[in-house]
């Protein structure tokens, strides 16, 4: 069975380039791109009002001392030149299993992740129809203790603000 979804846009590369050095050109040609991503542009309807976040879920093994770096990427379907802010926070849930998990911001829980993860930066800005592939660094220090270590990555979108924070939330609702 097949389906046929009208107006979806995925990231292409355009006809012209089918090599890995081609579309590094490319990436490495747009004038906005910094150096600790790479981007791609997304070929279809691309004015969508939101912006998405893959993959929705990721697990990795490590060995204490070990490190990995894990992708993810954020496509712009908002807005021309739309800053974007990358912010780790741990996850927790009920003691029954009653309850789904939820946000735990400003504390740090004995199987945080936030202490393992760091990006090259924190923000990023993206034009309309870009998606940029993001490097996540998964570090665990050669003392951790065996077991499972939980949290989230938050993409949010963000407006640059005047006050004495460099960035300031969009609307008071921020999509993350």
């Amino acid at each position: 069975v097949a389906f046929v979804l009208p107006g979806l846009s995925f990231a292409q590369t355009p006809d012209n380039a089918s090599t890995t050095e081609e579309i590094e050109e490319i990436t490495e040609g747009s004038s906005d791109t910094s150096d600790w991503y790479t981007v791609e542009r997304l070929i279809g309807t691309v004015d969508n009002g939101d912006f998405v976040v893959a993959p929705g879920r990721a697990e990795v093994a490590l060995e204490p001392g070990q490190t990995q770096t894990l992708f993810i990427s954020i496509a712009n379907r908002i807005s021309d030149n739309r800053t974007f802010k990358l912010e780790v926070v741990d996850i927790t849930g009920s003691a029954d299993g009653s309850s789904a998990l939820s946000l735990v911001e400003g504390e740090s829980g004995p199987y945080s992740i936030i202490d393992y993860i760091s990006f090259p930066e924190e923000t990023l800005t993206l034009k309309l129809g870009d998606r940029a592939r993001v490097p996540v660094m998964v570090s665990l220090p050669p003392d951790a203790e065996p077991g499972g270590y939980y949290g989230s990555i938050l993409v949010s979108t963000v407006q640059e603000g005047s006050g004495p924070d460099e960035f300031a939330p969009r609307n008071p609702i921020i999509a993350r």
